[in-house]
């Protein structure tokens, strides 16, 4: 099942990336987002520069967290390190 990522809305230009959760908490769902073509904003319309891809994991109560990783192995790893107890769906 697909994360879907909310629209911004802002009256003057995109914001600065996403406020991420300072915490997960269940099985959690992790995925790469879909970027622009620039690579530098997200579906929703979130600024987030260039840099490694990003990726979004979403907690069991709806909580997301963002962070950039150079694939779907580095992102679980930096999750775990940060959320020990944290699982995730395939």
């Amino acid at each position: 099942m697909k994360i879907v990522i909310p629209k911004v809305s802002c009256k003057y230009g995109a914001p600065m990336g996403r406020m991420s959760a300072s915490d997960v908490v269940g099985k959690c769902k992790l995925q790469r987002m879909n970027m622009s073509s620039c690579g530098c904003y997200d579906e929703g319309g979130a600024y987030w520069g260039c840099g490694d891809p990003m990726f979004v994991c979403e907690g069991a109560d709806g909580d997301h967290i963002y962070l950039r990783a150079s694939s779907r192995r580095d992102a679980k790893q930096q999750l775990i390190e940060k959320f020990p107890y944290i699982s995730f769906y395939r």
